[in-house]
């Protein structure tokens, strides 16, 4: 299905590291789903760049005016993301939404590329999150919603997208 939607993806255009011919494969596979209008999984092994990727995927989309993404993590993972987007990817906009300071307004998000989240808070902001229609929703170490009865499933079922991606 032709969306009518084409990206130019130069990979590497702004983007401060080449990526390897596997990881340039993933980008690409990546903007082949976009083009058709689906969703996908990028399953890989731990250490091998999905992150790195994914980032050289959604950066292209920065500054369209396409709304902001959103990446639901562990905890775990939020330093890791943070800091890979300001190694590869550091003309990207994000807001880290965790912590008792996080924002209650989902108007903010309007001024960002990313939003990075962990699981727990889109749980406990399910209400908030899903008034807002995110471009991407991207979901790492996406078997925290293998069991479709969690309530952290269900939050994340209710959020609103034009795409969705897992990562795993």
């Amino acid at each position: 299905q032709d969306t009518g939607q084409q990206a130019d993806f130069e990979i590497n255009s702004g983007f401060t590291t080449h990526l390897r011919p596997y990881q340039k494969a993933g980008v690409l596979w990546m903007a082949e789903l976009f083009r058709n209008n689906w969703g996908g999984c990028l399953a890989d092994d731990m250490g091998l760049g999905k992150t790195i990727q994914m980032l050289a995927f959604l950066r292209q989309f920065a500054g369209r005016g396409e709304g902001a993404s959103l990446i639901v993590m562990p905890a775990s993972l939020i330093h890791n993301w943070k800091n890979e987007i300001l190694r590869f990817a550091p003309d990207l906009r994000y807001l880290v939404h965790t912590g008792n300071q996080r924002t209650r307004d989902t108007a903010i998000f309007a001024g960002f590329d990313l939003v990075l989240t962990t699981y727990g808070i889109c749980r406990n902001d399910q209400t908030m999150l899903s008034q807002y229609s995110f471009f991407y929703i991207i979901l790492d170490e996406s078997q925290m919603i293998r069991n479709p009865e969690a309530l952290t499933s269900q939050a994340v079922y209710s959020l609103q997208s034009r795409y969705r991606l897992v990562l795993t």
